[in-house]
């Protein structure tokens, strides 16, 4: 424990020693904010499953169905968009009224043929989507335009959950003539909107600079020019705040709050819409986690509010089992699942012989994620489970895990619907990409009951489906749930910035430098 916190400590020291000479006050300007990042990927695309493009694109593409964030930035409400009313006209029909004299950032005027084509077969849900998506893809059957101002969407079953996804990324309308143009690769390299900011300059993997779209719908951004920096070092990104190179920085260390603080800077905590977890290789029977036994085991041993306190000072929260307080009335509070002396009868139950469980981790993926997994290792030691660690440098887990490489990897999933559905159902079950891979070995009640809870509606149902998945998953578990990612930013304190838990860091409205 010693050796690991004083790991973290000396990002602090760094950053303060590096920034000190060079200390400043950041631009008083509603000209330009520079935002660093700790990762910028290679494409910018609004429909991947990886969530790093969002932080961004967010600000470029509109949804359908807009949120209220509310002050916590938490809020879920449905509010217009680029949908300006919606209409459920029968159980598997909503209507959708369009908003008119909306444009493109190229000038193009937004129709409802695009918005029709954002969500067609051709490009979302088919056998052969452009960009294919989980949250369409067996929800949508058609999506017709019933007139210009008007788009009808038809679901396979009643969907509980269907404004929600058109508030999600799939619903982020985009050019029909230009995405057909280019190409789906094209678009992700110049992507075009409607949103506040237009796309102004991509270089993958270091820079993307957006600019106040002035003939937005909305109000116009007060702040002109964002430019977002990949700067992978959190020691990096704390000096150059410091120095008021940069306005905004991300994947700050708890650490660090307190020294960011006392130097005149705001640091905040946000929980996102996605649960870090460690996935388990469950589909090889070569492999040790073929057995339930001893995947109960690893839930059972691990301690997750110790490493809280331990790493985190408290700002997360741990996941007891498979429930979120995201998920509202399907949500109960839970007693820990740690256990130490039922861990060590689990393992001695399986016969387990003391062979390697190999752990995939990409290093830096998540806040303290080596940290963690690290106290993660000494607490299964404890029970008598030998795991290994296996360091991959980047950002590179979905090509380099084949099933017969590893038995566990760090992972994390979207809760993009805010229900219980996710990411249990649609990641751990037989139709899923897991499964596909051989990654997991599918459980016949855990699909049953999913397949129930994906159409049923009455809420009461629902909260008697979602407690008999909970017990099949405990039984015999998937993964590893550690707790609702969380993001840590650190930013001018004059800055009026807030963030949100979709991942998006948005700058309309924002006020840079408001007057006192």
């Amino acid at each position: 424990m010693a050796s690991i916190m004083k790991h973290i400590f000396s990002a602090s020291l760094m950053a303060i020693a590096a920034a000190t000479a060079t200390s400043g006050q950041a631009q008083d300007s509603t000209q330009s904010l520079t935002v660093a990042l700790d990762t910028i990927p290679d494409t910018l695309c609004i429909t991947c499953p990886v969530t790093f493009p969002r932080r961004i694109l967010y600000n470029v593409f509109d949804p359908l169905i807009g949120r209220d964030y509310g002050a916590d930035g938490q809020g879920t409400d449905p509010v217009p968009g680029l949908a300006t009313a919606w209409e459920q006209v029968s159980p598997t029909e909503l209507d959708l009224t369009i908003r008119q004299d909306v444009v493109f950032h190229d000038g193009t005027p937004m129709t409802a043929e695009d918005v029709a084509f954002t969500l067609s077969e051709e490009k979302l849900w088919g056998a052969e989507a452009l960009t294919p998506d989980a949250l369409a893809r067996g929800v949508f059957t058609s999506v017709e335009v019933l007139d210009p101002e008007t788009v009808r969407i038809t679901t396979a079953f009643p969907d509980p959950s269907l404004v929600r996804r058109l508030q999600s990324h799939i619903g982020r309308v985009v050019p029909k003539a230009y995405f057909e143009e280019v190409g789906a690769e094209g678009f992700d390299r110049a992507p075009i909107g409607t949103g506040p900011y237009q796309f102004e300059t991509f270089d993958p993997r270091s820079q993307v600079v957006l600019t106040a779209n002035q003939d937005y719908w909305g109000p116009v951004p007060q702040v002109e020019e964002v430019i977002f920096r990949d700067i992978p070092e959190t020691a990096a990104r704390v000096a150059g705040l410091i120095s008021g190179e940069l306005d905004l920085i991300v994947g700050v260390l708890p650490q660090q709050f307190d020294m960011l603080e006392t130097r005149g800077f705001r640091a905040v905590a946000a929980p996102q819409e996605n649960i870090q977890m460690l996935s388990f290789m469950t589909g090889p029977e070569d492999l040790p986690l073929h057995d339930p036994l001893l995947r109960r085991a690893l839930v059972a041993a691990a301690d997750l509010e110790g490493i809280s306190t331990a790493l985190f000072g408290g700002t997360v929260t741990p996941i007891n089992g498979i429930q979120l307080p995201l998920y509202g009335d399907y949500y109960t509070e839970q007693n820990s699942t740690h256990d130490h002396e039922l861990a060590q009868d689990l393992v001695a139950q399986s016969g387990y012989d003391g062979a390697p469980i190999s752990l995939q981790l990409i290093t830096g993926g998540f806040v303290l994620v080596n940290e963690t997994v690290q106290l993660l290792q000494e607490q299964w030691a404890a029970a008598g489970l030998n795991v290994e660690l296996d360091i991959i440098p980047d950002y590179t887990q979905h090509t380099l895990v084949p099933p017969t490489q590893t038995s566990m990897w760090s992972t994390s999933n979207n809760v993009t619907m805010a229900d219980p559905y996710e990411p249990v159902c649609a990641t751990f079950t037989g139709g899923s990409y897991y499964a596909a891979q051989g990654r997991i070995a599918p459980s016949e009640a855990l699909d049953a009951l999913c397949a129930e809870l994906r159409v049923e509606t009455d809420v009461e149902a629902r909260q008697e489906l979602w407690t008999d998945i909970q017990a099949a998953w405990a039984e015999a578990p998937q993964a590893l749930f550690l707790w609702q990612r969380p993001e840590f930013y650190a930013m001018r304190s004059d800055l009026d910035w807030a963030p949100t838990s979709d991942f998006a860091m948005l700058f309309a409205p924002v006020d840079p430098a408001p007057s006192n």
